[in-house]
């Protein structure tokens, strides 16, 4: 298991963090997400072997926000 965390522009609200949250779980190889829109962080845990860093980047982005720098560790 690796954890990727995201700071994402184009966070607004609590709806938006919902969004975000929704769109990363639904995501093969995703195991758990946090997503807060004060902090503009969404915190991933996810299997390597089944999805990438950039498949969550690009899932994020798709939908209209902007993942301005992602950490994995």
């Amino acid at each position: 298991m690796k954890n990727a965390t995201l700071r994402i522009d184009g966070m607004h609200c609590a709806g938006c963090a919902a969004i975000v949250q929704a769109l990363l779980e639904r995501q093969a190889g995703v195991k758990a997400v946090e997503v807060s829109h004060r902090e503009a962080l969404a915190r991933v845990l996810f299997e390597p072997q089944t999805i990438s860093e950039q498949v969550l980047v690009s899932a994020v982005e798709n939908a209209g926000y902007r993942v301005t720098s992602a950490e994995v560790s």
